[in-house]
């Protein structure tokens, strides 16, 4: 996303892509434009599924539930409620080492995540 994009060009695109503005907004002290860097900081982040895929191979469950944590936190500060709620549902099922859970949620959840930051990448 460029910085010089316009609050109002990507506004109306955000709930498309699930993402809540009003929460986003309220996170961002109702700032469009610390609103928009947040976004941006979001679609940069350097975890992607790669990363917690070789965590994950690796068995190492503490990096993984870190790296987990940090995408359920940024994603509830853009508001993409249902990003956070599923990251949040990947930490505590590495907190418990509940593989079950990682297993068949985990990849899934990489393709939704990497989707968004893709689509956010091009407002």
């Amino acid at each position: 996303m460029d910085m010089n994009t316009p609050w109002s060009s990507i506004e109306n695109k955000l709930p498309a892509l699930g993402i809540d503005t009003a929460v986003g907004l309220e996170f961002c002290a109702g700032s469009e434009e610390f609103f928009m860097e947040v976004l941006n900081e979001y679609a940069d982040s350097p975890v992607d599924g790669a990363l917690l895929k070789k965590h994950l191979d690796s068995g190492d469950l503490k990096e993984y539930r870190t790296l987990v944590h940090g995408i359920k936190s940024s994603s509830r500060i853009i508001g993409a409620q249902d990003m956070f709620s599923r990251a949040e549902k990947l930490e505590f099922a590495a907190r418990d080492e509940d593989m079950d859970y990682i297993n068949s949620h985990h990849d899934d959840f990489i393709k939704d995540y990497e989707k968004l930051i893709s689509e956010i990448r091009t407002l």
